[in-house]
């Protein structure tokens, strides 16, 4: 039986299907002269513009032409054949070879190698030769280049070669940099190119490979931002303002060792060696420490930190005997009077016209000396203040000075309560404008706008919401009675507030229609809304989280409410959130701040954007029609009250007001209507 069933196995009938069929290739390339060949108006490549003709031509130059032309014989038409031969598939490549005959760098009939086509459609060829390609994956062209390079290749030459720039070669071979490990990994799609970059922030392959391990095994995110900061994490950034501030040169020439990271945009790279940075760190403030010291102060107090809130939260401070003293504000504020009074009354057409004129210059040099005196302090005040010195995030030393211990706060005996001494939670800077501070009721309204837009842009935000959230609740565990949060966690919807124009605010409408659908969807009895919130979406959670927190927020700075830290979180919040007000559609106008402040900051803001021309065609005008007109000519522009800018641009004006703007062109600042056929006003001579 074995042996039968053996037999019938053998006798199986084999397969019955075809062979495959055997493909016949073109036949071998043939010498056909330049000057025969035409470029085929049925070449599939038909847009010319970037084409690197000029490159191809010296590439050929330098290796010869690698690959064939392919081609189809012209016929007359009586069939026979014309001698020429137009090209279908390397039309680039006839290009360069004709630059280059015509260059005299080849005869004008030199033989090209070309691929003779009979059968087939035109147009296949052609898209089959410009698609069925593929670029080499980044490391093949590292480990080519790496190649050339060793071959005493010069960074410049493969760079020139190949039409890449020698940065572009230079971040390419920092790839050696690379563990086997991460090459592999790379290689099978395990990583991407920002990850594998990221691990070249050091050529330490035994670190490179704990680092992926950990992100391989779930133990660490896998972004490349968090692989550079777990490969970095005992070193300085270059970037940062310690080092700004004592300069690299210094550090390298005390023996500091720096691991450059050539993916960075600015190739600043890492500090290596940190115990030597904050040694000359320490020198250079102890110096500048000692300087303030001879100067008279009683003490000088170090902080790394540029945010001063926390310090200056203890502290009151003097007034700056030169610049802020009442008599100087009295008089400043008189002069302001006096100008917005002669700006009214001026007439260019009276007799006293240029003695008027003269009268409001003069003013103006006073108003301008009073504002640029520099802080003064005396002995006496000196010798019971201090001096607080610390990095600005330039890397420059920044200086405060006038503040007092509480314990050194002077006393006048008849008053108890009068120490002289001025609260540091005085208005900020951004609050006053032209010398004068904006009312209460309008830093209030304007912080408002400010509210609304932070609470929009919280709802939209998960990880800032979710932050504000930690913030709020970190302060109320580890720092009890902390007022230091603008987010009220507690859930206090007491932002209630009747602002004009707040409700058209496109962000209002917004947050009003999140909330109406978030309203529609949750149950109704509040027993189920664990079970609720428990079966939601993490991307559902998260979007109510946000809407929460962001109802908490509460930016309003009103004349009763004046904590500076809570100002400073509004801050760093719209900081974080890179909030741009103009970007979300308020505008400044006639109704809701123009009208609302003096001539003089009017007059402020529309030279900041459309400079003394566009100061020239309003200047003469009365408060309400210079409001509108103010309106007007900024409507087109991102101008914001300082009180709404963002956190870094917050200072801008306050820094310009301590020096005379310069004139600029107003690309746009035409002369409104009813100011073009009235016979009292300024020439564009006169404007200029």
């Amino acid at each position: 039986m074995t042996t039968k069933k053996a037999h019938k196995a053998k006798s199986k009938p084999q397969s019955t299907a075809e062979p495959a069929a055997i493909i016949t290739l073109s036949a071998p390339p043939v010498l056909i002269p330049l000057d025969r060949l035409e470029l085929s108006d049925r070449n599939v490549r038909r847009v010319k513009a970037g084409l690197t003709i000029e490159g191809l031509a010296d590439s050929i130059a330098r290796r010869t032409l690698l690959q064939s032309l392919s081609v189809r014989a012209t016929l007359a038409e009586n069939g026979d054949l014309t001698g020429i031969y137009e090209v279908q598939a390397g039309g680039r490549r006839l290009r360069a070879l004709q630059l280059l005959a015509k260059q005299g760098r080849i005869p004008q009939d030199a033989p090209i190698p070309c691929i003779v086509r009979t059968g087939g459609i035109t147009e296949d060829d052609s898209l089959a030769e410009n698609s069925d390609r593929e670029n080499l994956h980044p490391i093949d062209q590292f480990r080519a280049f790496a190649c050339l390079r060793d071959q005493d290749m010069s960074i410049d030459d493969i760079a020139a070669a190949y039409r890449v720039t020698p940065a572009y070669v230079k971040q390419l071979l920092r790839l050696d940099s690379a563990s086997d490990k991460l090459l592999k990994a790379y290689a099978e799609d395990e990583i991407d190119l920002e990850q594998l970059k990221a691990f070249c922030v050091t050529d330490d392959h035994k670190r490179q490979n704990e680092v992926f391990k950990l992100i391989t095994k779930g133990n660490a995110h896998g972004a490349a931002y968090n692989i550079r900061r777990l490969l970095t994490e005992n070193t300085i950034p270059a970037k940062d303002r310690r080092v700004r501030f004592v300069g690299l040169k210094n550090y390298t020439k005390a023996g500091g060792t720096i691991m450059r990271d050539l993916f960075d945009s600015d190739d600043g790279g890492y500090l290596q060696d940190p115990e030597i940075l904050i040694r000359l760190l320490n020198e250079k403030l102890a110096d500048a420490q000692a300087t303030y010291i001879a100067e008279g102060w009683k003490w000088v107090e170090i902080s790394l930190d540029p945010y001063l809130w926390k310090i200056k939260q203890t502290l009151g401070q003097l007034p700056d005997e030169a610049r802020l003293s009442p008599k100087d504000l009295k008089r400043r504020q008189e002069l302001s009077e006096q100008y917005d009074t002669l700006v009214a009354e001026l007439d260019d057409e009276s007799e006293t016209a240029d003695a008027d004129q003269k009268r409001i210059d003069d003013i103006e040099a006073k108003i301008e000396a009073i504002d640029v005196k520099p802080a003064h302090y005396s002995a006496e005040s000196k010798a019971m203040a201090g001096v607080i010195i610390y990095i600005g995030n330039d890397g420059k030393l920044e200086a405060e000075s006038g503040f007092v211990r509480p314990e050194d706060m002077p006393q006048d005996p008849s008053n108890p309560d009068q120490s002289g001494v001025t609260s540091t939670r005085a208005k900020p800077a951004e609050y006053v404008i032209a010398g004068k501070p904006l009312s209460d009721r309008l830093v209030h309204d304007l912080t408002a706008v400010r509210t609304v837009a932070i609470r929009n842009a919280v709802a939209q935000n998960f990880p800032a919401a979710f932050t504000t959230a930690l913030h709020a609740m970190c302060l109320g565990v580890f720092h009890m009675g902390s007022s230091s949060s603008c987010a009220q966690i507690t859930l206090q919807k007491s932002f209630a507030v009747s602002v004009p124009g707040l409700g058209d605010y496109t962000a209002s409408k917004e947050i009003e229609t999140r909330h109406q659908e978030w309203q529609a969807r949750l149950p109704q009895d509040t027993d189920e809304l664990w079970h609720y919130l428990g079966n939601l979406t993490d991307a559902d959670r998260a979007g109510l989280f946000a809407h929460c927190v962001s109802q908490t927020i509460n930016a309003v700075r009103a004349s009763h409410y004046t904590r500076a830290s809570e100002r400073h979180h509004a801050d760093q919040l719209s900081q974080t959130l890179g909030l741009d007000i103009a970007a979300t559609g308020w505008k400044p106008d006639s109704e809701n701040y123009f009208s609302r402040v003096n001539k003089l900051q009017i007059i402020d803001a529309v030279r900041e954007e459309k400079g003394e021309q566009g100061v020239a065609l309003i200047e003469r005008l009365k408060h309400g029609e210079m409001a509108e007109e103010a309106a007007r000519l900024l409507e087109d522009t991102n101008w914001l009250p300082p009180v709404l800018r963002s956190p870094e641009n917050a200072g801008e004006l306050a820094a310009s007001q301590d020096s005379t703007a310069e004139a600029t062109e107003a690309p746009d600042a035409t002369l409104p209507a009813f100011l073009a056929t009235d016979p009292t006003a300024a020439s564009p001579a006169q404007a200029a």
